[in-house]
């Protein structure tokens, strides 16, 4: 009988970092699946790929999945070429549409390089998270990528009242060039004018990524021009921390312009707090999508979402991830479960 199991390889931020990140959870929240399904799995974080080969003994799995982009050409190759490893399955999991990889200089050169080599190593597969980027990159680099969405554990809380004299929006996550934070911000400013009160514009300052420092220096002169309105700089936080965060909120903000699936807006759909989001984020209701270029959408779908009964968006937003889990939960089965 054959018995799965299954380790997930995440590399380590850097050695101070300690609050998780987005795709740490995302390692998580996928081997929690697995576990109800009685298939053992495990996450690890490792500092680099010389790291890889002690955990991969270790833990003796039948799958390793290599979260993102990390591992060199070089490094997979010695491992695929290690006898103790022949009948193991090696997945390289991408997170990001080719937009967000045009930000990582190596990371056409790395692609090119492992799909030269899943050719020769049939044990050897390369996956993304989306269905759209899993197409593209299958046909761009001639080698079949593997479908493996993300998976996400709804939560049952429940936001709490609305503000009635300000509004508060929390535009949270990472913050990189296509996170699109600047219109956004336009877009919130504009609907609290419309609506006559301070907005209180809420984003993690903790995380300023892939040269985003100049969005960074914008978002402050903007609200320092502002009087009546306020940037709220918030660190990050660990995840149950945030959950009870965001349900101080009365609106949530994610119009990037690439995404692959977006942990953010999960964790505001799971809670219920209405979420305006980009065409991007295609598991949301329509009804909370913005053009991520017109800030004057984006504020009338603030308002739109403001207007709706909380009721209404909780079903809503959450009715369209648990469909996004019944495929996420049926890929990763057959792909698990299928002796290689």
């Amino acid at each position: 009988m054959f018995n799965p199991r299954v380790l997930f390889l995440v590399k380590r931020r850097n050695l101070t970092y300690t609050p998780p990140f987005g795709l740490l959870y995302s390692a998580a929240f996928v081997a929690d699946l697995l576990h109800r399904h009685h298939i053992d799995a495990k996450v690890v974080q490792v500092t680099d790929g010389n790291d890889i080969d002690k955990e991969v003994v270790n833990f003796n799995p039948t799958h390793v999945i290599i979260e993102a982009l990390w591992a060199t050409p070089a490094k997979v190759r010695e491992l695929l070429n290690l006898p103790r490893h022949a009948n193991r399955t090696w997945v390289i999991r991408l997170h990001s549409k080719p937009s967000f990889l045009a930000m990582e200089g190596m990371a056409m050169e790395w692609l090119a390089e492992l799909a030269e080599l899943s050719k020769k190593h049939h044990n050897l597969r390369l996956s993304a998270n989306n269905e759209s980027a899993n197409d593209e990159y299958s046909q761009v680099f001639r080698v079949p990528f593997l479908f493996l969405p993300n998976y996400y554990s709804l939560g049952n809380r429940k936001p709490l009242s609305q503000h009635r004299d300000s509004l508060h929006i929390g535009c949270f996550g990472a913050m990189r060039p296509l996170k699109n934070h600047l219109p956004q911000a336009f877009g919130a400013i504009m609907y609290a004018n419309r609506k006559g009160v301070p907005l209180n514009f809420y984003i993690n300052s903790t995380r300023i990524e892939q040269h985003a420092e100049p969005v960074f220096k914008n978002l402050r002169a903007l609200f320092a021009a502002q009087p009546k309105h306020k940037l709220v700089e918030v660190p990050w936080m660990a995840h149950d921390d945030f959950l009870k965060f965001i349900l101080n909120m009365d609106l949530g903000l994610q119009v990037s312009f690439s995404d692959s699936f977006n942990i953010v807006t999960a964790d505001f759909a799971s809670t219920g707090v209405p979420i305006v989001v980009s065409p991007e984020i295609f598991w949301m209701p329509d009804m909370f999508k913005a053009n991520p270029t017109d800030a004057e959408d984006i504020s009338c779908k603030l308002e739109l979402a403001d207007r709706l009964p909380r009721f209404f968006s909780r079903f809503a937003m959450r009715r369209g991830l648990r469909k996004y889990n019944i495929v996420s939960e049926f890929s990763w089965l057959r792909f698990i479960k299928r002796k290689q």
